[in-house]
């Protein structure tokens, strides 16, 4: 009878004790995660060529022409003898690129920044997704081993100070995230192209 009444009070108590343990925390740096995914670093990368290519349109390249022509008649201006016969033709010369210039920069900037709309569009809808994959991975992980919250600690406040300062125990799951992420990844990625920009561009 003893040791039955031991038994059930053994069994009782191994049910019990969980529910003093607390939830089980785990930690993820989404930043860290970001920077080392492959497809985020495409991404990055999609972006950047986006953005050079625009810079490479023949409406750039033609507003750049034609402000290097207005510095080199303006430097024939400032050089010239005011008494020369060329420097009327020289004024209207200038005129005319002027009135050319601003012509152009109107149809340049109004094209820029419809093309700019677009190419930030498209990054912002990718860093999107990418944030889904990773938030799918996350709950994938956490399902696996019974983890109930998972804390973000890349995030800072205003005053950049972390949003999480202390967390006495805590699994860190950022590299098991990175690893199934990248499991698909080329082995043509290199290292030192795993790397977000420092300056975001």
């Amino acid at each position: 009878m003893k040791t039955q009444f031991l038994l059930i009070f053994f069994l009782l108590l191994a049910t019990v004790l969980p529910s003093f343990a607390g939830p089980k925390i785990a930690t993820v740096a989404i930043d860290d995660i970001m920077a080392k995914y492959h497809l985020s670093q495409k991404d990055i990368a999609e972006f950047k060529a986006a953005k050079a290519k625009l810079e490479e349109n023949p409406r750039r390249k033609a507003v750049t022409q034609l402000e290097n022509n207005i510095l080199e008649n303006n430097e024939k201006l400032r050089t010239m003898d005011p008494t020369d016969e060329e420097q009327p033709t020289l004024f209207a010369k200038g005129r005319e690129l002027q009135s050319s210039l601003q012509e152009l920069l109107i149809e340049w900037n109004k094209y820029q920044a419809g093309e700019m709309r677009t190419i930030t569009e498209d990054f912002i809808n990718s860093v999107n997704l990418r944030n889904s994959e990773i938030q799918e991975v996350i709950r994938q992980i956490s399902e696996a081993e019974g983890i109930d919250w998972v804390i973000e600690t890349s995030g800072t406040t205003s005053s950049q100070v972390p949003v999480v300062l202390y967390i006495r125990e805590s699994t860190d799951v950022t590299d098991k995230v990175i690893k199934i992420l990248n499991k698909d990844s080329p082995e043509a990625v290199a290292p030192e192209d795993a790397k977000t920009p420092a300056n975001g561009e």
